[in-house]
């Protein structure tokens, strides 16, 4: 049993002690939120226009799109000896865990929403549930709200964190369903002669029915601060702590009531939270975000903007000064004010120093550079001429400003995909961990092909100890949940939640393609299922009506070719003679000049040329 940080009698204390540190800690987070949202300052002049700047809003929404345009995919792995289990373990996730994983929202929309936050408030965090779905039971993903989010202090990282906690808010309804639902499941399994292994407590549950109470400051989400709606309901906490086999406790904090106490089943004794991290300084375990990067100038922005809007309608329509004895009159076009003594009865408009509006457009582009700058936004409404710099619009300058905004998504991206990494790895781990029982899985030709390959190198069996078929004909597979799984690992492809554009590639190829004609050294040494695969790339980009049609199975191109091999000595016939080349001290100097062009080094080069060599020598026998 694994050690215990968190236990029934210190939970209480624990959670307290977390909350008060935490509370200090996410202190700016509303107002990082307000700028996010591109809501006006709650101080502003109640005379000035509440409009905003929106740049950095326009930021945190754009950003996530430009980085992630797919989800990504990736491979599992073990470290145990069994071969089979990462390939069923990799159907699974992509045919049991990602279809499902749509709690709120769909995976892809809560890809995106996850770098929103961690760009606003410096982190987003995942939690890995395991639900029914419709009857299906399998890990899905939901991301708690960063005041739902209290963490334990002594950790500068929430990776390193060795307990936290999650509020979750219930109304009464909800309880009385899970209460209900409970009792049925109990229910069940007494009247099959098993036993049900409860989580939930139905009675300590019946008695929080009526403890609602009311969300506190850190709690409400901007709408709910904005609108005043759904700002109270029951305060379950669940505590979450590492270890295998460890006790996650949920409770309700004001009755000190625990209400459900759950083993953690993950191999790996880790918890099922996952972070991803806009940015991090090494000291806060809630990362740094571009807000609090450029908040204060955004403010200043906002400001100048609301105090422009202001002195320009009132540059538009002035004050007027009256003098003397004029009656009621209308500051308006072609409007006729009589005067009862022209000497000293007046009307005239305030006159009012413009300068400030007339530089304003200059002064406003200066400041957006500014803040641009620091997150090297692709914004292009900046004028050439604003005083700064780094927003050149030469040719040079535009070059420099798109690769410092290459560098900083491609940033993003990988810090995205370290945490969808983390999130899938907990998924598939929770996946074994928490099923019980036989399931019959309906595998894929390929998957099914791969197990098969495995059993005729000894590392898969097609039957079990009763000689019944594990895998049948109809690539049914019986996989048992009940044995014990290694924890697996997920690795993910390198930048494939990134969408190639497609001209790119094909000129990328094509170039690749013009190289390898131009190299006959290369076209000796290139196998031809290489030939092929860039010929089926170009094929995959080019755009074309069913390239289904077009694209060559490497596999069956290998199959043939092995097929023609093994009857060609039955037949009688001899291969074709292979083509005339120079003799060997010809050959050598060429193809060392083009194999050191490709980056070959000096060893690779000399077993290049003795290979040739030996074709040659092989040729002219």
């Amino acid at each position: 049993m694994a050690y215990s940080f968190i236990t029934p009698t210190n939970v209480f204390k624990r959670y307290q002690s977390a909350k008060t540190y935490t509370d200090q800690l996410t202190q700016p987070f509303t107002e990082f939120a307000r700028i996010a949202r591109n809501r006006p300052h709650e101080g502003i002049d109640p005379a000035y226009p509440k409009t905003t700047d929106g740049t950095t809003a326009s930021i945190i929404q754009k950003t996530p799109k430009r980085v992630v345009q797919q989800l990504p995919t990736g491979v599992i792995e073990s470290d145990d000896d069994q071969d089979w289990l990462p390939i069923v373990a990799q159907f699974i996730y992509t045919n049991k865990i990602l279809p499902y994983a749509n709690e709120e929202y769909g995976l892809f929309e809560k890809s995106h929403l996850i770098i929103e936050n961690g760009l606003t408030f410096g982190f987003g965090a995942s939690y890995a549930p395991f639900m029914n779905h419709e009857g299906y039971f399998c890990p899905d993903m939901t991301l708690p709200y960063w005041g739902d989010l209290i963490v334990a202090k002594g950790k500068k990282s929430g990776p390193s964190m060795k307990y936290l906690f999650v509020r979750s808010w219930w109304q009464r309804s909800d309880i009385e369903r899970l209460i209900d639902s409970e009792n049925q499941l109990a229910a069940d399994a007494e009247k099959g002669g098993e036993q049900y292994e409860a989580t939930w407590d139905p009675a300590a549950l019946k008695e929080v029915l009526d403890s609602k109470s009311a969300k506190d400051q850190q709690a409400l989400t901007p709408t709910e601060q904005e609108r005043g709606s759904a700002v109270d309901g029951i305060e379950l906490i669940t505590a979450f702590q590492v270890g295998v086999g460890a006790k996650f406790y949920t409770f309700h904090y004001n009755s000190e009531k625990i209400v459900r106490t759950k083993t953690n089943k993950d191999p790996r004794g880790k918890m099922p939270i996952d972070w991803f991290y806009g940015d991090i300084d090494g000291s806060n375990p809630f990362g740094r975000g571009i807000v609090e990067l450029i908040g204060g100038l955004q403010n200043l922005i906002d400001s100048d903007m609301q105090m422009y809007q202001y002195n320009r309608a009132l540059a538009l329509a002035p004050p007027v000064i009256k003098y003397g004895n004029v009656g009621d009159f209308s500051f308006r076009p072609n409007e006729v004010i009589e005067a009862t003594n022209p000497q000293t009865d007046q009307i005239l408009p305030l006159k009012i120093d413009t300068s400030a509006l007339v530089n304003y457009p200059q002064l406003y582009g200066l400041q957006k550079s500014q803040l641009l700058n620091l997150v090297s936004s692709p914004d292009t409404s900046i004028a050439s001429d604003v005083g700064n710099p780094g927003f050149g619009k030469t040719p040079t300058a535009l070059n420099q400003q798109k690769a410092a905004l290459s560098v900083d998504d491609n940033a993003i991206r990988k810090r995205f995909e370290t945490w969808f990494a983390a999130w899938s790895e907990t998924a598939i781990n929770l996946y074994f961990g928490e099923r019980s029982g036989i399931e019959e899985l309906q595998l894929d030709q390929e998957t099914a092909d791969k197990l098969r390959k495995l059993a005729d190198e000894g590392k898969f069996s097609l039957l079990d100890e009763q000689d019944n078929p594990t895998l049948d004909d109809d690539n049914k597979l019986l996989i048992n949940y009940d044995t014990a799984t290694p924890a697996l690992k997920f690795c993910v492809d390198a930048s494939s939640s990134k969408m190639q554009d497609n001209q790119t590639q094909m000129n990328a190829l094509e170039q690749i393609q013009q190289f390898i004609d131009s190299s006959p050294a290369l076209q000796q040494i290139l196998p031809p299922e290489k030939q092929l695969a860039i010929y089926n790339s170009m094929v995959a980009v080019a755009g074309v009506e069913n390239p289904e049609e077009l694209r060559v199975d490497i596999d069956e191109f290998k199959r043939q070719q092995a097929q023609q091999q093994a009857i060609q000595p039955q037949l009688g016939t001899q291969p074709p003679e292979a083509p005339q080349t120079p003799p060997p001290n010809q050959v050598t100097q060429q193809h060392v000049d083009e194999l050191r062009q490709l980056g070959f080094n000096d060893d690779q080069i000399s077993q290049a040329v003795q290979l040739l060599n030996q074709q040659q020598g092989a040729v002219n026998a």
